[in-house]
């Protein structure tokens, strides 16, 4: 820690280390006493982590934003969960279109309220743009910038008061009949099955390899899914072989081998769910995870 004074100038400069990460800056003064001054007030901001560092060329703090979101998700590969990557580079799409070329080090609290606002106004939730800006929090915590405005960003309120409703019974069985009256429309039949009678998230669906299913013992193993927990062992009633039963046959007709639910086009199972859930007038935020007697 020293203070400095510029031999042109006779201003006097302040430079701090610490963890390793440089801080210097002009105290803006000629005179020493105001110098100690304000050199113990530039400190104490370095040390409460309210004071960013020097970003030099070249450093995490300067490159473009969508090289950034590259290294940051590249460097917590082995650290995090496959699955957390994935979902890391979805969340930072909105992201990147909104900050551009910007880089760490220019990325304000109010270009963050910005955000939230422009997010809002699309009609994203507040968790999902929560999440977004907890993956810029991330990579702003990284550049060393983050506890400079975190105080001038908050969370949006989320509605925690929302519960899905399973579908009725009766719904239940229209949807499936709707949904088993075009051939096309089979995966989609299959995957609603399974969903209903086995409680799995979509991804687990969509990921399900035919290597997972025991069908001596009825039960297939969950080995990708929203997170660890996830990872589990289902037991498969007669209505999930049924539908297993009519995937194979489809498999063997097309000649499709891994994995188990697959699409002629990239799209969401769980979406093609929801749209006929619709179709039959059944609410739009569906339950088909949890089971109907």
């Amino acid at each position: 820690m020293a203070i400095y004074k510029h031999p042109k100038s006779g201003v006097y400069f302040a430079d701090v280390t610490v963890d390793k990460v440089r801080h210097r800056a002009s105290l803006e003064t000629r005179k020493w006493q105001d110098a100690l001054r304000l050199h113990k007030e530039f400190e104490a901001r370095v040390i409460s982590g309210k004071q960013p560092g020097t970003a030099g060329r070249g450093s995490f703090a300067d490159l473009p934003f969508p090289k950034a979101v590259a290294e940051y998700i590249q460097e917590r590969v082995g650290r995090v969960a496959e699955r957390t990557s994935q979902i890391d580079r979805e969340r930072a799409k909105p992201l990147l279109e909104f900050l551009k070329d910007k880089s760490l080090g220019r990325i304000s609290a109010k270009d963050i309220r910005e955000y939230q606002r422009q997010r809002l106004s699309a009609g994203r939730a507040g968790r999902t743009i929560n999440m977004e800006v907890n993956v810029l929090r991330g990579m702003l915590k990284r550049a060393k910038r983050w506890n400079q405005i975190a105080d001038d960003v908050h969370n949006l309120p989320e509605n925690h008061a929302v519960v899905g409703r399973a579908l009725p019974v009766e719904d239940k069985v229209r949807l499936f009949e709707t949904a088993a009256s075009r051939d096309e429309w089979m995966a989609a039949y299959c995957a609603a099955v399974i969903a209903v009678n086995t409680t799995c998230r979509g991804v687990e669906i969509r990921s399900l390899r035919w290597r997972d299913l025991d069908l001596a013992k009825s039960v297939v193993q969950i080995s990708r899914s929203k997170n660890e927990e996830g990872h589990r062992l289902i037991p498969l009633n007669d209505e999930s072989l049924a539908a297993l039963s009519l995937l194979r046959q489809r498999a063997e007709l097309l000649g499709d081998g891994e994995p188990i639910i697959s699409f002629s086009r990239r799209v969401k199972t769980t979406s093609l769910i929801s749209r006929g859930i619709r179709r039959v007038g059944g609410p739009r935020r569906g339950g088909l995870r949890k089971p109907l007697d």
